[in-house]
């Protein structure tokens, strides 16, 4: 069965508006074109994408069982480009890896895109083939 796709952008803002904290979940691909999530209008500081390094990434292969076969279910996990919008400054960010633009700390908490060896070419079920989600913080609110 193939599961609902659940993509969200959370922002926490200060009575100046100033963002606080952002939540970036699941971004995956659009299938419906009425749907814009992401870049998402409540985030307009941030632009994020996924880029394979040059050299690779390490592949994660594992077996699993679809419809009493097994298959194999194959993804890399590319690294980030974060964008911040109103300085053009961007910086790349690893999987679990934290990294600071402007006066955010950003944590990359998902990034996985299906490889060739995939056996239905799709990120378990989801119909999609590429996902991610980060967290940005302000440094203030840090300090």
């Amino acid at each position: 069965g193939s599961y609902p796709i659940y993509k969200k952008v959370y922002t926490i803002r200060d009575k100046k508006g100033e963002l606080i904290l952002a939540l970036v979940y699941g971004i995956t691909e659009e299938k419906k074109a009425n749907l814009e999530i992401w870049p998402s209008k409540y985030l307009p500081e941030f632009n994020a994408k996924q880029v394979m390094p040059e050299e690779g990434c390490a592949e994660n292969v594992k077996l699993v069982e679809s419809g009493g076969e097994f298959v194999s279910e194959a993804t890399v996990s590319p690294y980030l480009e974060v964008f911040h919008n109103n300085s053009e400054e961007k910086v790349d960010i690893m999987l679990y890896e934290t990294k600071v633009l402007k006066n955010y700390s950003i944590y990359v908490s998902e990034s996985k895109k299906v490889t060739e060896k995939d056996y239905d070419g799709f990120l378990s079920s989801s119909q999609r083939s590429w996902r991610f989600s980060f967290f940005a913080v302000s440094k203030k609110i840090l300090e």
